[in-house]
């Protein structure tokens, strides 16, 4: 099997297909339940071959900096940085790795590593970012899921200014019943990040009417339009698990994100899937905390990783059937 696409398989039944040359992005996830296979994550045809976009769909892995970057640009230590990707508003989008080619550095039946470093992977390398860094990627198959580890690495003589998120889109419903409109959303959320053009307005929004407030209450989908930033998540920012409830055809999905204390909740136009995205720190803030610009009231989250050291990250998606 080629680098291009990588087939794993759990002893379970349990499968997925990842492509490195596509971001690291696992585009496929197949989790047997009872009888049932469910695919778990939606991607967009041809995917595998090239085709569509690496940010939407499977897991796009976003770094230095996940959702956007305002006015495209960074200034950091005397220097200015510029981005490749737009999201059409003049702002950069996603970071710089979800659509490079990752080196995949080991592989087993069920579980396979890939690796970036900025200075060997990255087209002009640190002319893009003002420190090196290295990634590691593991997906690790369950027996009813996937998890997924990332850990960053600072290889650099000076700290390196970092966030970091995942992207998945979960495909619904769940099974053969049923509709996305009838499957309920929940994340644990107390307060909501509210957005002008996409970028903070450096206050927080908590209690009746917020999305915070709305997903803690377990909504259905068809109710909801989201593309919202969520935070204070309980029962703890360093852990927290959201779920996806399909009640037609009696599954559950879970959601547990470690080491990542906020998260971005989205419905794509298409409304065949949802997303639901740990965040190290809040979208549309990183220039802004760099630059001295934040006046948000609350830590955005922007991290600084010193030299030599590393952090560790984690995802796990797991299928069960419905008491």
């Amino acid at each position: 099997m080629s680098a291009a696409d990588v087939a794993l398989e759990h002893v379970s039944g349990t499968r997925a297909r990842v492509a490195p040359s596509r971001g690291m992005n696992c585009y496929q996830l197949e989790v047997p339940v009872g009888e049932r296979t469910v695919s778990v994550l939606w991607a967009e045809a041809g995917f595998a071959s090239g085709q569509g976009r690496p940010s939407a769909s499977g897991i796009p892995v976003l770094f230095p900096f996940p959702g956007r970057m305002q006015g495209n640009r960074l200034r950091y230590q005397g220097r200015e940085y510029r981005f490749p990707y737009e999201d059409g508003l003049g702002n950069a989008i996603h970071g710089l790795v979800l659509e490079q080619p990752w080196q995949l550095v080991e592989r087993q039946e069920d579980w396979a590593v890939g690796r970036f470093r900025a200075s060997e992977h990255l087209s002009g390398g640190q002319e893009c970012w003002p420190c090196d860094f290295e990634l590691e990627l593991t997906y690790a198959l369950l027996p009813q899921g996937l998890r997924v580890q990332l850990v960053v690495r600072n290889p650099d003589r000076q700290p390196l200014p970092w966030g970091a998120g995942l992207h998945p889109y979960f495909a619904l419903p769940l099974g053969k019943r049923g509709s996305f409109s009838s499957c309920r959303l929940y994340v644990p959320a107390a307060a909501q990040v509210p957005l002008r053009e996409m970028i903070p307005t450096g206050s927080l929004l908590c209690g009746e009417g917020t999305s915070a407030e709305q997903l803690a209450r377990d909504r259905p989908l068809d109710e909801l339009e989201l593309d919202d930033v969520l935070t204070e998540l309980r029962p703890s920012p360093k852990q927290w698990e959201a779920a996806i409830t399909d009640p037609e055809n009696h599954l559950r999905l879970r959601i547990l994100a470690e080491g990542f204390p906020h998260a971005v909740v989205y419905t794509p136009p298409h409304r065949q899937a949802v997303c639901v995205e740990p965040y190290t720190c809040i979208p549309g803030v990183f220039n802004l905390v760099l630059e001295d610009r934040w006046q948000g009231g609350f830590d955005p989250g922007v991290r600084f990783l010193p030299p030599g050291q590393e952090a560790r990250l984690q995802m796990t998606v797991q299928v069960e059937p419905l008491a």
